[in-house]
């Protein structure tokens, strides 16, 4: 029987594997959200949120400032639509970037490396984010890693899956 656990670590410190054991995958996930809320409070990321609404190109701004709203509120739902959306919007963005529509923003960036998404914020402590996304049938959705780090710290956290006792 698979069930799954949650590691993470925080700054250099050894990787913590939590005691909690998920019956399913949702569940973990659901516990990986709320982690990364309380992370993201800690990290004032609202105060980036909001930074990144002013500046050159509001629509885009918005929509990325929307999904990252969603993704570190603890009440709202993490689904696919939200990934879906932020997905279209950066690849909206990069490709009017390359045809010369639009100039990158100074202030932040964000990209899809593989199945994980970049967020780069140039103001105040420099805040990184990544996290790990699936694609099912053309439907992304959030998957099983998270990381983030400014200048005063950063934390790691993913989903194992576990085929052993529990």
């Amino acid at each position: 029987m698979e069930f799954y656990r949650i590691e993470s670590q925080t700054n250099q410190e050894p990787i913590a594997k939590h005691p909690e054991v998920y019956e399913s995958f949702s569940d973990a996930q659901a516990a990986l959200k709320q982690m990364m809320a309380e992370q993201g409070k800690k990290m004032n990321v609202a105060q980036y949120i909001a930074a990144i609404r002013k500046g050159k190109y509001p629509d885009y701004r918005a929509e990325v400032a929307d999904v990252l709203h969603s993704i570190f509120s603890e009440k709202k739902p993490f689904g696919f639509e939200t990934i879906n959306q932020l997905k279209e919007t950066l690849e909206d963005f990069q490709y009017a970037c390359q045809e010369g529509e639009k100039e990158p923003t100074e202030d932040f960036n964000a990209w899809l490396e593989g199945s994980i998404l970049i967020f780069e914020f140039a103001f105040d402590q420099n805040l990184h984010l990544e996290f790990c996304i699936s694609d099912e049938t053309d439907v992304w959705f959030f998957y099983d890693y998270f990381f983030m780090q400014d200048k005063n710290g950063s934390f790691k956290v993913n989903i194992e899956e576990n085929t052993d006792t529990k």
